[in-house]
């Protein structure tokens, strides 16, 4: 009967639902506990530059300037994609040979700067067909904070993530 069609396809989008909302857990879980793996932020992104720079043969220096202390785990976690995100980038149009990479913890605010010695790009032409720039630019906005590209054809680009702090 209709009742008893409607009633099997309410119990299967339900199924499906709570399928989907146990997918979704599990990628919120996964997305806190993953990147970091219980690591300090500094040692975290340390790790990623190091592995980065081996596996792609490029001349890479990570340092960090301030005193480090935990931050909230959702900008930690921002941090860390933003630099997988900015290094994939690199990796995939850049062609640079040395990149380097300093994390500036100061009172109120972080900064992550990404610099590399590669072909560069007019980041006025790249704009909308970047989605790994659309990508960093986003979580940056979304951690309250901002992305600034500056490059040109042929000489580097240098990436900038201000994230504000609030003041305790």
């Amino acid at each position: 009967s209709a009742n008893e069609r409607a009633r099997g396809a309410i119990a299967q989008a339900l199924q499906l639902t709570r399928a989907n909302l146990e997918e979704a857990r599990r990628s919120v879980l996964d997305l806190r506990a993953a990147p970091l793996e219980g690591r300090p932020l500094a040692e975290a992104l340390a790790g990623l530059v190091q592995e980065w720079a081996s596996r792609r043969k490029v001349e890479a220096s990570f340092e960090v300037v301030g005193s480090t202390r935990p931050l909230p785990l959702r900008i930690e976690i921002g941090l860390y994609r933003i630099l997988q995100e900015a290094l994939t980038n690199i990796g995939r149009h850049a062609h640079a040979h040395v990149v380097s990479i300093q994390l500036q913890m100061m009172i109120d605010q972080i900064r992550l700067i990404i610099d590399d010695d590669g072909r560069g790009f007019d980041p006025a032409l790249v704009g909308q067909n970047s989605f790994g720039l659309v990508g960093m630019n986003e979580r940056a906005k979304l951690l309250g904070g901002s992305l600034e590209v500056g490059s040109s054809e042929g000489e580097g680009t240098q990436l900038e993530v201000i994230i504000p702090l609030e003041l305790i």
